[in-house]
C-alpha cells in the first residue's frame, strides 16, 4: 500500500536525520564485526567504532572479546577502550581500564595517558593527573599539548590556579601553548 510505503520513507528520512539509522546500521556491523575479529587490530577498529558510538558498555566488551581469542590486549587496544569509555563520560570506567593495563606490565602510549589525563580531569583529580604528567618521561613519552591542556583542565577543574599556571609556564617544544592551554589557564583564575 501506497500509504505504508509513504509513512516508511518519512521514518527512513527522520531516522537518517536524527541519526538514528546510522547508529542502527553502526550497531548492526559492530554484532557482525565481534563475531567475525580474530585480530587485535580488527579488535582495536571494533572499540574504536563502538566508543564512537558512545556504546561505551560494549566497548567493554570488545575486551573480553580479546582475552575469549586468548590475545593478550594491547596498549592501542586498551586505550581504544579507554577512549570510548571517557567519550562517553565513563571516566571512572576508563581510568580502571588504563589501571588494568598498567597490572597486566603494559606502559602506557602517549593516546592511553592522555586519555587518562582527560578522564582525571573531568574527575578533579589533579592530584594524579599531575603525578602522570611527571611519570611521562619514566615510559619514554614526552608530554605533548593535549597531555598538557588535559592536566591545565584538571587543575582548573580543582581550582589550583597556581599549578595550572604553572603548567602553562612549562610548556615548550612539541608541546607549545595553544588556545585551549590559554582558555584553560585563564578559567582556572576565575575560579
Amino acid at each position: 500500500s501506497d500509504v505504508s510505503n509513504v509513512s516508511d520513507a518519512m521514518n527512513l528520512v527522520a531516522s537518517i536525520r536524527d541519526g538514528s539509522f546510522a547508529r542502527e546500521k553502526a550497531i548492526e556491523e559492530l554484532e557482525n564485526l565481534h563475531l567475525t575479529a580474530s585480530s587485535l587490530p580488527e579488535l582495536t577498529a571494533a572499540a574504536k567504532r563502538t566508543g564512537d558510538l558512545g556504546l561505551w558498555q560494549q566497548v567493554l566488551k570488545v575486551l573480553e572479546d580479546a582475552q575469549h581469542l586468548q590475545l593478550a590486549p594491547d596498549i592501542i587496544l586498551y586505550g581504544a577502550v579507554m577512549n570510548g569509555c571517557e567519550k562517553s563520560h565513563q571516566w571512572q570506567v576508563a581510568l580502571a581500564v588504563f589501571e588494568q593495563a598498567q597490572l597486566e606490565g603494559l606502559a602506557p602510549s602517549l593516546v592511553a595517558a592522555g586519555v587518562a589525563l582527560s578522564a582525571m580531569g573531568r574527575a578533579s583529580l589533579w592530584p594524579r593527573a599531575l603525578d602522570l604528567l611527571e611519570e611521562l618521561p619514566r615510559w619514554k613519552l614526552r608530554p605533548n599539548v593535549f597531555t598538557y591542556n588535559a592536566c591545565i583542565s584538571a587543575c582548573e577543574r580543582g581550582q589550583q590556579w597556581e599549578k595550572a599556571l604553572d603548567l602553562l609556564k612549562n610548556m615548550n617544544g612539541d608541546a607549545k601553548p595553544d588556545i585551549v592551554s590559554f582558555n584553560a589557564a585563564m578559567n582556572a583564575c576565575q575560579k
